[in-house]
């Protein structure tokens, strides 16, 4: 068990967890409050959706997250806002009237998930445009509504509003922020971490980190958590338990992004929301920022972090694919040092990594070049949904000559592989439709896709040429003219 001290909507909160118990969990079944729902308990549907507030460089930074996907541990020093923390049948929060006003209720099951959603994005945009409330809500499934009538009354809250924020907040928030500041200054989680040092351990540092390793050898099933967000799922739904988890999203070290000459770094601790919300990276790498809307939702991209999702080595990784397409390096770091590899040398196998023991990634440090991009995605929806294959071209070019060329593909392989072929075929070429059908052609010999779920091998061969194709008709539309 490990205790935890948190603000749970206007109160304090002293209670024990255990390390395998999560959010959503602790919430209806601990604390009792059954107004958060359980659908899927792995991310899909936003039912469970809460809000939580963190400090971070002296503010409180509230985001709307799935509870089904945080470990209960992690609320230790933050400000959990629940549906039962904005309003009451006889006192209705503002968000609630709006829906019950522009009929965006019925069964009512999937309602609180959609009233946190649009809370977190109150919370953090006083005006927000049509899109961010699309993008706010598109991890939110309801099934009997229509979600017509919810985006009308967002859209009425968002009118109503934007002169008067602060009139959405519940009276306690103000007082609760000073509380969380104040608080944080002093728990002592040093303490706190060798009381449970052989269940859950949380570093506040890479200093404490590799310090816990020390007798990590012990443990047979020690996880590596970061964002968590697909671990969580293990844990939840296939029902996968660990002996011990070391949990590194607390390590503000691995947390940034900045350039270096020619470079942009990104540390493994950067959530995919913080992303999109660089401006570096809106400047100097869109590519990135129309990747990853693609990825999750907005309830994910605020947990889910870069690190975890190059580590976690799946075969179908969006972000990743566009990694390799762009010829990014991970920094990987241990109590040794630091060393440097090619993502695309980073996979070995289905689920099997580079890294050393005792060893993290670090940052990843992608070069900045006057290059042409585009990512495909190959899916049933645009949000919360896993490619059948993914692709991503990237072209440095002299003239209509292409000096350099980089074809990255997911799905197609046990994980997200660089087409040597048919990057190299490129080189040199002057861009034409002959080319491109060329390269289509030498990308269906060097791929091996297989059958599953998401699609026959076949199918995934079509996909990938049909890729190509949309790759050039973007970068040259003129060709098809």
């Amino acid at each position: 068990m490990f205790n935890i001290s948190f603000f749970l909507n206007g109160e304090e909160v002293n209670t024990s967890v255990p390390s395998n118990l999560n959010t959503l969990s602790f919430i209806r079944n601990h604390l009792n409050l059954t107004g958060t729902k359980e659908g899927c308990s792995e991310g899909d549907c936003g039912a469970c959706t809460i809000v939580i507030g963190k400090v971070r460089n002296e503010k409180v930074r509230y985001v709307a997250v799935n509870s089904c996907l945080i470990p209960a541990i992690r609320l230790h020093g933050k400000h959990l806002v629940t549906i039962e923390g904005l309003g009451s049948p006889d006192n209705l929060h503002p968000i609630q009237q709006a829906l019950l006003d522009y009929h965006g209720i019925q069964c009512g099951y999937c309602t609180p998930g959609v009233v946190m959603s649009l809370f977190g994005l109150f919370l953090n945009n006083k005006r927000p445009t049509e899109n961010d409330i699309h993008n706010a809500l598109e991890g939110n499934l309801c099934r009997c509504t229509g979600y017509e009538s919810i985006k009308k009354a967002a859209i009425f809250i968002a009118n109503r509003f934007k002169n008067y924020p602060n009139k959405l907040l519940p009276s306690y928030f103000t007082e609760i922020n000073k509380k969380l500041l104040s608080f944080n200054k002093r728990i002592l989680w040093k303490q706190d971490i060798n009381e449970t040092y052989n269940n859950y351990n949380i570093p506040k540092s890479l200093k404490e980190l590799f310090t816990s390793w020390d007798d990590t050898s012990k443990y047979e099933s020690c996880k590596i958590i970061n964002g968590g967000t697909d671990l969580m799922v293990d844990i939840n739904i296939k029902k996968n338990l660990y002996n011990k988890f070391i949990d590194i999203s607390e390590i503000e070290e691995i947390n940034f992004i900045r350039r270096k000459n020619h470079s942009t770094l990104i540390g493994a601790g950067t959530t995919f929301s913080e992303i999109l919300e660089n401006c570096i990276i809106k400047l100097k790498l869109p590519i990135i920022i129309s990747t990853i809307l693609q990825i999750g939702s907005q309830q994910i991209r605020n947990i889910a972090t870069i690190g975890g999702n190059i580590g976690n080595a799946s075969p179908v990784a969006d972000l990743t694919t566009v990694l390799i397409a762009l010829d990014a390096k991970l920094i990987l770091k241990s109590k040794s040092g630091l060393r440097k590899v090619n993502l695309s040398d980073f996979y070995l196998s289905y689920k099997k990594i580079l890294l050393r023991t005792n060893e993290i990634i670090f940052a990843i440090e992608i070069p900045i070049k006057k290059t042409l991009t585009s990512f495909e995605k190959g899916a049933k929806r645009k949000a919360v949904d896993i490619a059948s294959v993914n692709s991503a071209i990237c072209l440095e070019l002299k003239n209509r000559t292409i000096t350099n060329a980089r074809i990255a593909l997911g799905g197609v392989a046990p994980f997200p592989v660089l087409a040597v072929k048919a990057s190299s075929y490129l080189k040199g070429k002057i861009i034409t439709k002959d080319t491109t059908k060329k390269v289509s052609s030498i990308l269906n010999a060097e791929i091996k896709p297989i059958s599953d779920l998401r699609g026959s091998k076949e199918f995934r061969t079509l996909l990938v040429r049909n890729q190509i194709t949309r790759h050039f008709l973007k970068l040259f539309p003129e060709l098809y003219a």
